[in-house]
């Protein structure tokens, strides 16, 4: 029996891990207004902007997009989070 598709799948794990290493801590943290909702959308979009060019191009990686996506998720929640914490803060003052 000959097992065909290791070299493909060992260049999308190695992609896969230059692209994490990449992210980890990496990503830069981003200022925005949490009472304007268009400068909290450009924070969001400054961080998959980021992202994007910390993973470049995916070549097909469906397990390198699927990081992408949810680093993209996590990063967005974040944002909002912060937002709605520092707008409670400015109502409870």
């Amino acid at each position: 029996m000959k097992v065909t598709g290791l070299h493909e799948f060992q260049r999308k794990i190695e992609e896969l891990q230059r692209v994490m290493q990449a992210l980890d801590g990496q990503i830069g943290a981003v200022k925005f207004n949490p009472s304007d909702p268009e400068s909290i959308e450009r924070a969001i979009q400054k961080i998959n902007d980021e992202i994007d060019a910390l993973a470049g191009s995916t070549n097909n990686n469906s397990a390198l997009d699927s990081i992408v996506l949810q680093m993209k998720e996590i990063c967005r929640d974040g944002i909002i989070r912060r937002a709605a914490a520092a707008r409670l803060k400015d109502e409870n003052e």
